[in-house]
């Protein structure tokens, strides 16, 4: 049934060389894919569960430092490899990481902001009457599609595109170098696939949590399979034109509906 292809394809990459490339920074280009995989799985430390004694207070602006600063992975391992094609794979993919970082923000402060606190434990429990998925349906569908294009997943790939980049950033990597580039992406659409269905539907057990992140990080998967990637500018305009204004807006929304509430 192919369950063994993932356990082979683990220990071929786990025994494979590790081929520094002659003009490479050997330092950075060593160093960059831990700097990538440490940061994604920090992150999972936000992650709050029922049975979770401690819960992080600044949650919320502590999700948005790392995930911005994820992208200092992705830089030192494009641009130490010193090959043109990594090079301009960075470049595609810092400018969507920055630009879909605005969005980000805006679409996670109106959660924070119907929750009235920043600790995703409390954004998550003050679903218990009404998920904020039912509030505004336009907030979770622009979240989602931010969040693919922020990990960089199909239809949003473009740091990586085959037909003209030969692959991307990671280009150069071979052997465990790779396996950390791609355990710190597939480590990100996990979680963001867990925060969906904690800020939008107030999940907090632990089943609840992993079977219905899972289900949203499938959906990545079956994306891949049905939607074409799109174009630079297209992606770009998706963010400046389309996100940016969706989540400014959704921001005023959850203002005023607490405002209204406080005066009811």
């Amino acid at each position: 049934m192919g369950l063994g292809q993932p356990i082979a394809d683990a220990f071929k990459l786990a025994s494979k060389g590790w081929i520094i490339p002659f003009r490479s920074n050997v330092m950075l280009y060593l160093f960059g894919p831990f700097i990538s995989f440490f940061i994604s799985f920090s992150m999972w430390y936000l992650l709050p569960f029922e049975s979770q004694v401690a819960s992080f207070k600044w949650a919320v602006i502590w999700f948005l430092c790392l995930s911005s600063v994820n992208v200092y992975g992705v830089i030192v391992s494009g641009w130490a490899s010193n090959s043109k094609y990594s090079m301009l794979g960075t470049m595609r993919g810092v400018a969507q990481v920055i630009s879909y970082e605005i969005s980000m923000g805006l679409l996670m402060l109106f959660p924070a902001v119907l929750g009235m606190s920043f600790e995703v434990y409390e954004i998550f429990s003050s679903q218990k009457w009404v998920w904020i998925a039912f509030v505004s349906y336009v907030a979770l569908v622009s979240w989602s599609i931010t969040m693919l294009a922020e990990v960089q997943r199909p239809p949003f790939d473009l740091a990586e595109g085959e037909s003209e980049l030969v692959s991307g950033y990671h280009v150069e990597y071979g052997g465990m170098g790779f396996t950390l580039l791609f355990l710190a992406e597939y480590g990100c659409l996990l979680l963001v696939g867990f925060m969906l269905v904690g800020l939008f539907f107030g999940a907090l057990e632990e089943f609840s949590v992993v079977f219905f992140g899972l289900m949203a990080a499938w959906c990545s998967v079956w994306l891949r399979a049905s939607v074409p990637r799109c174009r630079y500018d297209q992606l770009m305009m998706l963010s400046w034109k389309s996100l940016c204004p969706l989540g400014l807006g959704s921001v005023v929304l959850a203002m005023i509906m607490k405002i209204s509430a406080g005066l009811g």
